[in-house]
């Protein structure tokens, strides 16, 4: 604004006698039907005379009207109908807040004394549901506009009657017919608001037609709409492929929209072509069916799919939103259907009425709008939730491995190379009963197969009892596993321990639990664990004497550092140190009646009991205990694994990524043995060379990993030595998917089903994930879509407010899969999940039309450079596409002037060179000049955690100091 001057303000008065009418003004982005999104463009004419006719037919040249507009103005609604309609005729427009918002809306209505009201049925509905609506004087209102999809009369009535809005008009179009070309007259009466769409707008021509044949069908005969007029868009923005596929060489668009236009040349939606139900011959409009359940008392909402079936083809599935304090069954809806006289549609729920809840969902008030996998229409707000229709199981981790030696006994379960272990799912559990007993001894021997059930057993005997943490310190070995399965079985929580931690962080992490045993490997890397234990339990160290007692149940250690350590076990054949037990010393305690005990017990343990506790530092502070129940990471495994295709045939899963993380021990070790699949463990810790020797000698058929890790595997420089032919599938996550990294994982190691993870240990951990059907864009573009029953939304994080679809805000996700909280810390527990369930994942990203999410980036990183957002994700992907680029990493860094600059890490490819000029040249070309990096450092490696992902925090404290800022 400062920079405007007098002189170049009269050179804007003299432009207008330049600027044509038919001259493009407006690009607004649509979908349309398929594809990625099309740039509707708009002349002065087009959108100035529709607002134009729109407040005519609204009646806004008889009186001075204040429009409440809570609808977006990114939107023709809110642009076109709104600004312009009242630029036209000298109305006020009213935004109550930045997106929408019932209780805003309603205030502003209120406090401005508005007398018109825009918004969807949707919107309409949750202004209506407000508990304390009537505390509201809203008498000002008399009309306003209801579009963006056909009016239910239920939303009509309260329209009328609870909002004033007796003179409300129904308006039907779309973004490329700028956007009315159907409006109902200020005559009109409430029986035809209800039931129709209007009448065609001025200088509009309206044709319903077959869409088989083009062909002009009778009145009242379901067709597609058609329109011509001055309200039709230019075209597509250089897209005329795209124009002519929706604009005829005669100037008549095409809508996709199914409807009839009845004897009085009223307009009617039937639906869309693409959302018509085909039923055992018989066409099936959902709309009828949703215009009838809307008539029930307690149905607030409706909503009819077709689902296949492999009689008729396509049977109905209706979804049901209920009124507050109302219920509501599938038989009464069934009886309800029947008297309106459409049995004909419901025939397979009157003949197997144990379908029904195949057939019928109901959706109570309380859960908020849902969609699943086949949502109709494209989301407008960023709410969703992930397909229901396959069951939650109910099984604890001990229960789930019974199960797996029960199904898959004599299959592989894991193979640990570097151990030169091989072991069967049969042999990971147990032989529960003894093989052989010899009548002359009184203790039985246990059988050489038993694994699991022998070391729960050895557990069980060290006093250790349900609810008692026990951890595991160290890396990949087949010990964890063992370690993993045996807690489960007696009802212990095990505790995961990053092998990377040092003194004070394993004091911590075991005080702050409360962790009674202790499983300990001897080497992490160069890291001598041993050491670094014994300097919190001084009885182990090495220069003491080695143990000396007999009966290894005795031997204990004390700490006053960390009271409740009692049970030290080592994963090793040598002799420990003074009050530390070997890993045989355990599973020599085993006895044939504790075994028994141990079956015993898989009863009394429920589902919803902890089961892990893994430490998840959060966006700040002190590790975390996230604390996950069997229900938790037993279901979001097996559901990983089914969208993975694990139950289509038996997979070898080559996992190099730390068991300690849940990438390991539940995406990997429980999806595995919820589908008898196999674990091949190639190294104790990552190599990118032993990942490949694993899939080349072992076939494997999937591989686990971060994009980091793939990196290192594409640029061994002997890859193609390897035969990876087998490798077909696998998961890519810990952080987004570059598409070059992509591209290399599909072309260099035949993973054409990749797909992508996205989630937080605190959700067990996947909230998103890709779908087996998504294409390779989807895959590189967004994280999937949300997973089998969790709810996911993105909102403003500063009003908690749900923004619409493609709008960055927080991904906050509800679900089963949510944590139980942080061990011992309410206070944080509460930080981070709302009393409604939701938990905040600190990340920002958007939802986009079709449900499927995007990382933008963390809260905690996103750059704030004089006064503008910048999110470095968008340009590191945009670094990505150089051709020099391997890796490319970006952080804030302060600066006294803009508060913080931008500073990209740079890793190059092999056998290739750049420097900072180049890039920024590159940058500059494809990016806005504020967010182009002004610091460029590059690196040939990347601070990394134990999992594989970029130290952010430590990439910007490096570059601070190297800047010496």
């Amino acid at each position: 604004m400062d920079i405007a001057s007098s002189a170049l303000i009269a050179e804007i008065h003299n432009l207008q006698r330049g600027i044509q009418v038919d001259d493009a003004a407006n690009i607004q982005f649509t979908s349309g039907t398929t594809g990625s999104p099309k740039g509707a463009t708009l002349s002065h004419n087009n959108i100035v005379n529709n607002s134009y006719n729109v407040g005519l037919r609204v009646g806004y040249h008889q009186k001075e009207h204040k429009i409440c507009v809570p609808v977006p103005l990114y939107h023709c609604f809110g642009c076109g109908l709104a600004v312009l309609a009242a630029a036209s005729f000298g109305a006020t427009c009213v935004f109550p807040s930045p997106v929408f918002s019932a209780r805003e809306a309603v205030k502003a209505i209120h406090h401005e004394r508005c007398t018109s009201l825009y918004g969807t049925p949707t919107m309409f509905v949750d202004i209506l549901n407000l508990p304390d609506l009537k505390q509201y004087d809203l008498k000002s209102l008399s009309t306003g506009i209801m579009a963006g999809a056909p009016c239910p009369e239920e939303i009509a009535k309260g329209t009328v009657k609870d909002l004033n809005m007796k003179d409300f008009a129904i308006l039907y179009g779309m973004t490329e017919c700028s956007p009315a070309t159907f409006m109902t007259l200020p005559n009109d009466s409430f029986d035809l608001r209800c039931s129709t769409i209007g009448y065609p707008g001025e200088h509009i021509e309206v044709k319903i037609v077959d869409p088989q044949t083009n062909d002009i069908v009778p009145v009242n005969t379901p067709g597609e709409i058609c329109t011509r007029g001055y309200n039709t868009m230019l075209g597509y923005w250089n897209q005329p492929d795209k124009t002519s596929e929706i604009i005829s060489e005669d100037g008549w668009i095409r809508s996709g929209d199914l409807g009839v236009l009845n004897e009085d040349g009223y307009g009617k939606i039937v639906g869309r072509i693409k959302d018509m139900i085909i039923r055992g011959g018989e066409n099936v409009y959902p709309r009828e069916i949703e215009e009838i359940l809307h008539t029930h008392p307690s149905v607030q909402e409706a909503q009819v799919v077709g689902v296949p079936d492999e009689r008729l083809g396509e049977e109905i599935c209706a979804w049901i939103r209920c009124k507050p304090q109302t219920n509501l069954d599938s038989l009464e809806l069934k009886r309800f259907c029947l008297e309106k006289q459409i049995s004909l549609l419901f025939a397979q729920l009157c003949q197997h009425p144990w379908e029904w809840s195949k057939y019928l969902v109901l959706t109570l008030y309380v859960t908020p709008r849902t969609c699943g996998p086949q949502q109709q229409g494209k989301l407008k707000t960023s709410y969703l939730s992930g397909p229901r229709d396959i069951p939650l199981i109910k099984l604890t981790l001990g229960q789930l491995l019974q199960q797996a030696a029960d199904r898959f006994g004599d299959r592989t379960a894991a193979v640990f190379i570097h151990q030169d272990i091989r072991k069967t799912f049969h042999q990971v559990l147990v032989d529960v009963w003894i093989t052989k007993r010899h009548k002359k001894e009184k203790k039985p021997k246990i059988n050489p197969s038993i694994q699991a059930d022998k070391a729960a057993a050895g557990l069980r005997s060290l006093g250790l009892k349900r609810g008692d943490r026990i951890g595991i310190w160290g890396p990949n070995s087949y010990e964890w596993i063992l370690t993993q399965w045996a807690a489960a079985r007696i009802g212990l929580i095990l505790v995961n321990i990053n092998p990377a931690y040092q003194t004070e962080e394993l004091r911590y992490a075991l005080e702050k639990v409360g962790v009674k045993a202790l499983v300990v490997a001897k080497h992490f890397r160069n890291t001598n664990l041993m050491d670094i234990l014994s300097q919190l339990v001084p009885q182990l160290d090495p220069n003491r004497n080695t143990n000396q007692l007999e009966d290894t149940k005795k031997l204990k250690v004390s700490s006053s550092l960390i009271p409740t350590l009692e049970r030290v076990i080592v994963m090793s054949d040598e002799h420990q140190n003074n009050g530390a037990l070997r890993w045989q010393d355990l599973m020599d305690l085993a006895t044939s009646d504790l075994v028994a005990e141990i079956h015993n017990l898989q009863r009394e343990i429920e589902i919803d009991e902890p089961a892990n506790i893994q430490f998840t530092s959060g966006t700040t502070g002190n590790p975390k205990g996230a604390t996950l129940s069997h229900k938790n990471i037993v279901n979001n495994a097996y559901l990983v694994g089914l969208r993975l295709n694990y139950d289509k045939m038996a997979h070898k899963i080559c996992v190099p990524v730390p068991l300690y993380h849940c990438a390991g021990c539940v995406v990997g070790v429980l999806t595995a043995a919820s589908h008898g699949a196999t674990c091949i463990f190639p190294s104790p810790v990552f190599s990118a060379r032993e990942a490949v020797k694993a899939v080349h000698h072992e076939r494997c058929t999937a591989l686990y990993g971060t994009p980091t890790m793939y990196v290192d595997i594409l640029n061994l420089p002997d890859l193609k030595q390897y035969d990876l032919k087998s490798l077909s599938t696998g998961i890519m996550a810990g952080a987004p998917c570059p598409e070059e990294i992509a591209k290399g994982t599909v072309n260099d190691l035949n993973m054409k089903d990749f797909a992508i993870l996205y989630g937080m240990t605190e959700c067990s951990p996947t909230t998103f994930m890709t779908l087996p059907s998504d294409s390779f864009d989807l895959r590189c573009s967004t994280v999937g879509y949300p997973c089998e029953h969790v709810e996911v939304k993105i909102v403003d994080p500063q009003t908690n407010e749900i923004v619409p679809v493609n709008t960055p805000g927080e991904i906050c996700t509800r679900g089963y899969n949510t944590m139980l909280g942080y061990w011992n810390q309410p206070d944080k527990t509460s930080e981070i999940i709302s009393e409604d369930g939701w938990i905040r994942s600190g990340d920002l990203g958007v939802l986009n039309e079709d449900g499927y999410g995007k990382i933008v980036g963390r809260i905690k990183d996103m750059i704030i450079r004089g006064g503008e957002n910048v999110y470095p994700r968008e340009i590191e992907e945009i670094l990505h596409t150089h051709p020099s680029v391997q890796e490319a990493q970006v952080v804030g860094v302060p600066d006294e002037r803009l508060g913080e600059e931008i500073c990209a890490w740079i890793r190059c490819k092999p056998q290739t060179n750049s420097d900072s000029l180049e890039l920024k040249r590159f940058c500059s070309e494809k990016m806005a000049y504020f967010k182009v990096p002004k610091y460029w450092m590059f690196k040939d490696k990347f601070p990394l955690t134990v999992t594989g992902k970029v130290k952010k925090f430590e990439i910007r404290n490096i570059s601070i100091q190297e800047l010496g800022l």
